[in-house]
This record gives structure tokens, sequence and C-alpha cells, in this order.
């Protein structure tokens, strides 16, 4: 498991792959995360992701807010 703490302008910005299957918690912050078909979900703390998105167009991270993002990721292997 590893803990990610990062401002929302760090962010992977543009198009990308997963670089793992990973679960990801978020424990502060908010993040939008939209995927190939166009659809966008927000994600504050508490929320729980699974990114399997290692191939491909991959997904487009947006900025919610200027909170610093805190969370754990784990690969799902």
């Amino acid at each position: 498991m590893r803990l990610i703490s990062t401002k929302p302008e760090a962010m992977a910005s543009g198009w990308h792959p997963a670089p793992a299957r990973q679960f990801s918690l978020m424990l502060k912050g908010s993040v939008a995360v939209e995927v190939s078909d166009g659809e966008i979900r927000q994600f504050g703390s508490g929320s729980v992701r699974f990114f399997e998105d290692t191939w491909g167009k991959g997904h487009l991270n947006h900025a919610v807010d200027t909170d610093e993002i805190v969370g754990f990721r784990r690969g799902a292997g």
C-alpha cells in the first residue's frame, strides 16, 4: 500500500492509463475522473476507486478545488 499526497495542479495532466490495476482510497480532497466514453465522476474523502484502464486512452483527471489530495493506493494483484 502506498500513501499519496499531492496538490491538484501536480496531478497527471492529459489522458493517461493507470500504471497498474489498483485500488485508490481518498482520504482528503476531491478529484473528478473522466473516462474514454466521456463519463465524469467526482470522488472525495472516503471514496474508493478501482483503476483497471492500463492500456489505451486511459482517463483524465480534473481538479475540483485547491485542497491537497491525500489517499492510499494498493495494487490489485
